[in-house]
């Protein structure tokens, strides 16, 4: 019989309002800002979908009634196959003859491939083995560069995995803390997805934003100019900004000057031209927006301002043996 899993996606959003996107720009720290925006926006996107994965708390996959998804937890759960250890029992025993019990089952092949827990359960299962056998565990590896403990079974050595997404209750060595290991066959899980697993970004705007979107991400008007208020000081205290879309007046005794000045502002310089695309790959038609994202990535992540010819104050220390820069 053939069954329909609907598919469900976890979206996050980031708005930057005309302020926002002007005073960045003219502090020359928007491209940084939207860099650190969007990895933060992402890990906690990532984030969210790890502990949804576990608990997200959807009781079907065939006919959804909420917008969560349907967690590992539940489904483990709602197959009823749960044991309980007792406060006074030995963990470590209780789980392997758990497992013992599945790999013994005649009705299915049963082959446990992991056991996932919190960390906090994990350290009373290593403390346990040192203090009641004095055995300290061996530890095998996962995958490239990670190895974590691993506890011996009648299914072999199974790794224990942390899994900081699983949740407990009460306090540890209370005697009224819960907390949940989850004996796995890892194969058997399955993870679909739509065209891509990872995290995708789209950059969405009204139409009339257009020429924004496409101009590295700033609002332009006119020829590119722009006209800013500035404060020409004689003496007294400094002018403090203010956001307004009046002209502001600021005085001080009547020594202070307003005055406006025009300047041309650069626009961010990509990496590549589109004339370069399929040179390296990409195809003719990508947006420069594509391209202009990237790039300010690229240079927050060097802390560079821009790619293009930048001026800047170099310090050099004076040396006072022979009076002069060295």
């Amino acid at each position: 019989m053939e069954r329909t899993v609907p598919l469900k996606a976890l979206v996050s959003e980031i708005n930057y309002n005309l302020f926002d996107m002007e005073v960045g720009t003219q502090q020359s720290q928007f491209a940084y800002l939207q860099a650190k925006d969007l990895a933060d926006a992402v890990d906690g996107l990532l984030r969210t979908h790890d502990v949804s994965l576990w608990n997200g708390n959807d009781t079907s996959l065939i006919a959804p009634t909420t917008p969560q998804y349907f967690g590992a937890i539940g489904q483990i759960e709602a197959g009823g196959n749960t044991v309980t250890i007792g406060t006074t029992a030995s963990i470590v025993d209780g789980l392997k003859s758990t497992i013992a019990e599945m790999v013994a089952s005649s009705s299915f092949d049963v082959r446990p491939t992991a056991i996932y827990a919190n960390p906090v359960l994990l350290d009373l299962i290593d403390r346990e083995m040192k203090t009641e056998f004095n055995v300290v565990l061996s530890t095998v590896q996962i995958t490239g560069g990670i190895t974590v403990k691993a506890l011996s079974t009648q299914a072999g050595e199974l790794p224990l995995i942390p899994e900081w997404a699983l949740p407990y209750t009460g306090t540890p060595g209370s005697g009224s803390a819960v907390l949940p290991a989850y004996i796995v066959s890892e194969d058997m899980i399955e993870y679909h997805w739509l065209t891509d697993p990872n995290p995708r970004v789209f950059q969405a705007g009204a139409a009339e934003r257009a020429d924004y979107a496409e101009r590295g991400r700033e609002i332009r008007r006119g020829r590119r100019e722009r006209r800013e208020l500035c404060a020409l000081r004689s003496a007294g205290e400094p002018v403090r900004p203010v956001a307004s879309t009046q002209l502001p007046v600021a005085s001080n005794k009547g020594r202070w000057q307003l005055v406006t000045h025009t300047y041309q502002r650069e626009p961010i310089m990509n990496y590549l031209q589109p004339s370069e695309y399929e040179l390296y790959g990409l195809e003719a038609t990508t947006a420069v927006a594509w391209v202009t994202a990237a790039s300010a990535v690229i240079d927050a992540h060097c802390k560079r301002i821009t790619l293009a010819v930048n001026q800047y104050t170099e310090r050099c220390e004076r040396r006072t043996d022979r009076g002069r820069c060295s």
